[in-house]
């Protein structure tokens, strides 16, 4: 799967879980889960870029929204980190504006023929 696509899904899920924040609990295990791989997917991308604050700052978006997913399925009923309320989404919109940016800074390289 391109990594362009990762980010627009990872995007997608995020603005969906924003714009819909009353009911996030009930697909919030999913939208951690797959905004974690996306996040990993694109730390992989910066590293190979050699940006590694970039990378870093991936990696630590993986490793939160990771974590609250490991949480999550240990205890489903009360999740350690939620998406609902102000720090939820402060966190949303920190991680689309992260995603949003990666399309800019890591741009392919052109290839000479």
């Amino acid at each position: 799967m391109p990594i362009g696509l990762v980010k627009w899904v990872a995007i997608a899920l995020l603005l969906f879980s924003l714009l819909f924040w009353n009911s996030v609990l009930n697909y919030q295990l999913a939208v951690e889960l797959i905004v974690t791989l996306s996040a990993v997917a694109v730390a992989q991308q910066a590293r190979t870029h050699r940006k590694p604050l970039w990378s870093a700052a991936f990696f630590a978006l993986a490793l939160f929204f990771g974590l609250s997913a490991a949480a999550g399925l240990l205890n489903p009923l009360a999740p350690a980190l939620p998406l609902a309320g102000v720090f939820g989404a402060f966190v949303t919109v920190f991680s689309i504006g992260l995603f949003a940016l990666s399309f800019f800074v890591l741009r392919p390289q052109p290839q000479l023929s």
